[in-house]
This record gives structure tokens, sequence and C-alpha cells, in this order.
């Protein structure tokens, strides 16, 4: 499988605090058939200059791949970002936090309120060729409020990603998840994974609930569409 959304580079964010537990996380992926990631530390173009990020990004890399080197890890392992979605994402070239290798952009939504740019920025970054993958659209309190709006994100060109831990709860928010998976308006899962015990990655029971609730084809299409999107491609 394949988890495009962890927060496993260390000492970055409200992820793996050290090194430590992020050896901890990989393990836990590897034990999940996680054979493909994406490290994805938040990014707030709005708070930090982008050669910033991508300075302290580079330093937590080069830390976890001392502490790797020799291991066999058994996990492709690839940098990018939880791009914070802002308006002056208009006159930047966010290029260095796609996933790497792709132009595939994973992106945050503003939590409380729908900002009135949204699909005005969504649009510009799929017009200068990047394709933005909106993180755990089931989360937001506006989406779960008016559902509908994800298709005005999904016309201006995103795609959508739905949170693992979402689609195995009996809430709104895993409700709405499930309700995307089963329209087929979700192109992935991922584990958003921040710590081994408060939100540690469970892609494996996911798709195990996916396939006994809506069928082996539902969670094939999440899986296609997550190594679809770590190679760079939109899913088919």
């Amino acid at each position: 499988m394949t988890d495009l959304h962890t927060h496993i580079l260390p000492g970055l964010d409200d992820g793996a605090r050290d090194v430590h537990e992020a050896l901890r996380l990989l393990g836990l992926e590897r034990a999940q058939g996680v054979s493909a990631l994406v490290c994805t530390p938040h990014c707030d173009l709005s708070r930090e200059s982008l050669p910033a990020f991508c300075k302290r990004r580079a330093g937590a890399a080069l830390a976890l791949g001392r502490a790797l080197r020799g291991a066999q890890t058994g996990v492709d392992i690839r940098l990018g970002a939880e791009l914070r979605l802002d308006p002056c994402l208009l006159g930047l070239d966010p290029a260095p936090l796609c996933f790497s290798g792709t132009r595939v952009l994973l992106v945050e939504m503003p939590w409380d309120l729908r900002p009135i740019w949204d699909v005005r920025v969504l649009e510009h970054l799929v017009n200068a060729g990047f394709v933005p993958l909106v993180a755990h659209v089931e989360r937001y309190p506006y989406v779960q409020r008016h559902p509908q709006l994800v298709e005005e994100w999904r016309k201006a060109g995103a795609l959508l990603q739905v949170n693992a831990a979402s689609l195995t709860e009996r809430s709104p928010r895993g409700q709405l998840a499930m309700a995307l998976v089963r329209a087929g308006r979700a192109a992935a899962a991922a584990s958003d994974t921040h710590s081994p015990l408060h939100r540690p990655p469970n892609l494996r029971e996911a798709m195990a609930h996916v396939a006994r609730t809506l069928g082996p084809g539902a969670a094939r299409r999440l899986e296609a569409g997550a190594a679809a999107l770590f190679a760079g491609k939109r899913p088919g």
C-alpha cells in the first residue's frame, strides 16, 4: 500500500518528536503493509519562507536518513509537504513542496471558515501544471455542514484525500468519508499519522473496512489512486 500523508520527519511539526519516534512510525507503516510513503510536514508559507521550510525539512530528512543508514526498510520514502492553501501561492512556485519527482501537491484548507479565494487558488495551481490533493477533506467543519462544496474543488481540478481513521469511525466525518468513497469522489486514503500512540498508521484496517462495507473494488480504487499519485499520475 501507499501512504501519501504522514508526519514522520522528526522535530518539524506536531508529528514525530524525534528520530526514535520517526523510526517507530516507519516500523508501524511496514507492519501495515505500506511499501511507499510521502513525508508531508505542515508548511504555512504565510508564516515561513519557502527556502526556510525546505532547509528545515532537509535537515530532518538527513537526520532520519542517518538513522536508517544501512537498514533495509522495504519502504520507498519520498519528501513532500502538507501545504496550507493561501493566496500567497498566486505569486509563488510551490514545486519544491510536491511529492518528490511529481507535480502532486498535498494542500490543507483553512480550518474553521471556508475562504472566499479557495477555488481561485486551486485553479491557479492546476493551470500552472500542479495536481492539488486536498488533505483530509472530511474533517473541515464547513465541508461537514455542506458536503456539496467539494464539487467546486473537484471542478477546479483538485483531487480529494480522506483519512484512514475517519473511514473506520461511526461519526459525521466518518459517514462523510465513506460517502465520498462510495460516490467515487475520494481519490485516495492516507493515514495522516502523527504519533505511535495518538494517531498511528492504520491503512490496513481502513482498507479492510472499506472492502467489507463497500466491496473490494472500492478499496482497490483507493489503493490504486494512491499508487498513481505517488508516481505523479492522476488516478484513472
